[in-house]
């Protein structure tokens, strides 16, 4: 499970700096909280939560970095400087912390808002509170997106994040270089593959890609940003 997106970010990155502070918050008011007992599993799960966010990372720079390394093998002319396998070292999380982080903090959640206790400012501090409340002004709402080329076919992956209260997003592509954009279709959830359609030469092709969120039939807060992809034969 997932905790609620009215408390709880969304994208990895987020979502790790609001455990960091989650865990020292919490070290500060578990004792007038009576919750003391939880301190040690809340900082264990955010530790191997912040291990594997940074495993995650590194794991998509090295795959990045596998592909140029297969191109210019491949790609690049013979008497080319060698290019030069990408080094990885993945660790897995240290303290190999049960499944359930999230279920976890969603339930303890629930403990802190019932202790006598309590105060909206320690909720506050803590991040378990919204601090707005109502619907979400459209004029505020963005999407952002990130993109994961594969290694054949002209295919990727659109992975979508703050998506609000959107129905359902489309997204859109175009050549670089070229203000031709082609609606690849409606999709609902956080990602989507896109099939992009092959050219008449097989070469790689970089497209720019961007996302519109959709409520109630009608455009949804600003598009995203434009983000890159190259994807191959």
């Amino acid at each position: 499970m997932i905790p609620n997106s009215r408390w709880f970010p969304m994208s990895l990155a987020d979502r790790s700096a609001w455990f960091d502070n989650f865990d020292t918050q919490f070290q500060f008011y578990a004792g007038a909280l009576g919750l003391n007992a939880d301190i040690a599993g809340v900082t264990a799960d955010n530790a191997d939560f912040q291990s594997i966010a940074a495993t995650t990372l590194a794991v998509q720079n090295f795959a990045s970095a596998v592909t140029q390394f297969r191109r210019e093998l491949t790609e690049g002319d013979i008497g080319d400087p060698q290019p030069v396998f990408p080094a990885e070292d993945f660790e897995g999380p240290p303290n190999e912390v049960a499944a359930g982080i999230f279920q976890r903090l969603d339930e303890l959640r629930d403990r802190i808002l019932a202790a006598p206790a309590y105060t909206d400012a320690m909720g506050i501090a803590m991040g378990i509170v919204a601090t707005g409340g109502g619907e979400i002004d459209p004029l505020s709402v963005q999407p952002e997106i990130e993109l994961f080329a594969a290694e054949t076919g002209y295919l990727f992956t659109v992975v979508v994040i703050k998506r609000a209260n959107a129905d359902f997003w489309i997204v859109r592509v175009a050549p670089v270089g070229s203000t031709n954009w082609q609606n690849m279709g409606s999709f609902t959830g956080k990602s989507t593959d896109i099939n992009w359609p092959p050219p008449e030469e097989s070469l790689p092709v970089q497209l720019q890609v961007r996302v519109q969120l959709r409520k109630n039939n009608a455009d949804y807060g600003d598009p995203s940003n434009i983000s890159l992809v190259t994807v191959n034969p």
